[in-house]
């Protein structure tokens, strides 16, 4: 109980944080419009904010804002959204929880949280945890997953379209494959270092760096990843085309994971020989020559199903 002087009202229990974007999307309209986002908020005795801002800057002053007000923060939103959570609230010994509602949704497979009203209610009033392991990419606080190089680069051109959700990704990519010289065009000379030693040096498509079993959209590299093993999970995607067709497809459609190289360790370093493509959570995140990433082993208390 949270006392705001001598007459103060008790506070509800939980923060529900939305991503306003998710009430402007019309292929979830119909299930997530406010009305639905009252009924949820009543039901987990949550008071709901988030939604007056109108940036990724104002979400996150929003989010830091209210830190103090409250222990559980529940975010609706995709897997960026749930990254403005963790990098606003880190430090803070908080429990947090996701209901996915974004495009990738990585965390509904990852987290067991398919969205059915009643029964994501119930999950998070039960408020089952364990303590889940983030990442520091470049000295900026993550959540669970980020890629360099063809993958980032499906993510960048998918930007570039008007068509949004999970079909602008199938799109991206089938115009990519469709790239003359398609390999010599993506990938790039790399030097990976884990933990301080040199394991992969030439040509490569993707490095896969994840928490999780899954990355956006449901594709998963790192079959052996657990949020609390306190590994990066590291994948090597070096491909050709007719492998990239016959893999990806299966992967995205039933889960299947990708059989890549695969590495484990505390601390990676990318080195890269031009600036390549970077993603975060499902966000583009720009080119860089060098990429560091550190486990931040069991930062916060997480909702599971």
């Amino acid at each position: 109980m949270v006392l705001f002087g001598k007459n103060s009202l008790k506070m509800k229990d939980k923060a529900l944080f939305i991503n306003p974007i998710c009430l402007n999307k019309p292929r979830i309209h119909k299930r997530m419009n406010l009305k639905i986002l009252k009924e949820i908020a009543k039901n987990i005795n949550a008071d709901i904010l988030g939604l007056n801002t109108k940036s990724k800057q104002e979400f996150r002053e929003e989010i830091k804002k209210r830190s103090k007000d409250y222990d559980t923060f529940i975010f609706i939103g995709g897997d960026g959204t749930l990254s403005d959570g963790i990098n606003s609230l880190y430090g803070m010994n908080k429990t947090i929880g996701i209901i996915p509602r974004g495009t990738g949704n990585a965390n509904k497979y990852n987290l067991n949280l398919r969205y059915f009203k009643n029964r994501i209610c119930e999950i998070i009033n039960r408020e089952k945890t364990i303590k889940i392991d983030i990442m520091k990419i470049n000295d900026e606080i993550y959540s669970l997953f980020s890629d360099v190089g063809y993958l980032s680069y499906i993510v960048e051109q998918r930007n570039n379209l008007n068509i949004k959700g999970q079909i602008s990704y199938a799109i991206t990519l089938i115009q990519t494959l469709l790239t003359p010289k398609f390999y010599d065009t993506h990938a790039k000379n790399m030097y990976i270092y884990i933990d301080g030693k040199l394991i992969y040096e030439g040509k490569l498509l993707a490095c896969i760096v994840s928490k999780t079993r899954f990355i956006g959209a449901g594709l998963q590299f790192n079959p052996n990843a657990k949020l609390n093993d306190e590994q990066l999970h590291v994948a090597l995607l070096n491909n050709r085309i007719f492998d990239i067709i016959l893999k990806l497809p299966p992967s995205y459609l039933m889960k299947l994971p990708i059989f890549a190289p695969h590495f484990t360790g505390k601390k990676l370093t990318i080195l890269a020989e031009e600036p390549i493509p970077t993603q975060c959570d499902g966000e583009f995140n720009g080119h860089f020559n060098k990429i560091t990433y550190e486990v931040i082993p069991k930062a916060f208390n997480f909702i599971i199903g």
